[in-house]
Order: structure tokens, then sequence, then C-alpha cells
């Protein structure tokens, strides 16, 4: 039986999905990576325990930004118990301010 916690990395920077990859524990973390929201979605069904999501994914323009909000508002309609940890290299007040608006678990401001 595989007791191993499902983490998704929805993320699109190839060097940073290595860098995690290098830092978490592969005996007690099974590992899936989407570089897009759509590939996130479709694989909501395999109910990972933790998201790790950049709130930039596929593009830094006002309306792609949003798709990583897609994902997190699909797990909510699903009723999913996945902890969700969205980061972003390129905050402002206005970034934070929709983040905490949809409820999410943590936010982190990436230097």
């Amino acid at each position: 039986m595989n007791n191993k916690q499902k983490i998704f990395l929805a993320i699109d920077n190839e060097k940073l999905i290595n860098e995690l990859i290098a830092l978490i524990d592969k005996n007690k973390y099974s590992l899936a990576s989407y570089n897009s929201e759509i590939e996130c979605i479709e694989n909501l069904h395999k109910n990972p325990d933790i998201l790790l999501i950049d709130y930039h994914l596929n593009n830094n323009t006002d309306v792609k930004e949003k798709k990583s909000v897609s994902v997190i508002e699909k797990i909510k309609e699903n009723k999913l118990s996945t902890k969700v940890f969205m980061f972003s290299e390129k905050g402002s007040a206005k970034t934070y301010i929709n983040i905490i608006s949809k409820i999410f678990y943590s936010f982190a401001y990436r230097l």
C-alpha cells in the first residue's frame, strides 16, 4: 500500500521545479508537476494532499495570471481537502488582496 502524500507542483519554471524536486523527500511524498492550469485541473481527481502553485502560472499578463486562481476555485468547487501554497515573485497589494479574498491557505512572496 502506498501511504505517500501526493504533492502537485503547478509551476511553469523548469529551474524552480527541479529545485523543489531536489528538496522533497521522495520516500515520503509522490510528486507530479504540471506546466498549465488545464493539466493540473485535469488531474485533480487524483486528490493531491498538497498543491504548490505559482500565481503567474503560464504567463504574466493580467488575463493569464488568473489561471492559477481557476485551479484553486476548482479545488474548492470539488470540496477537496488539498492544502494550497501559492507563491509569486511579482507581487503587489492587488495580488495579495485577490489571494486572500479567495481564502487561500498560504501565500508567499518569492524573492
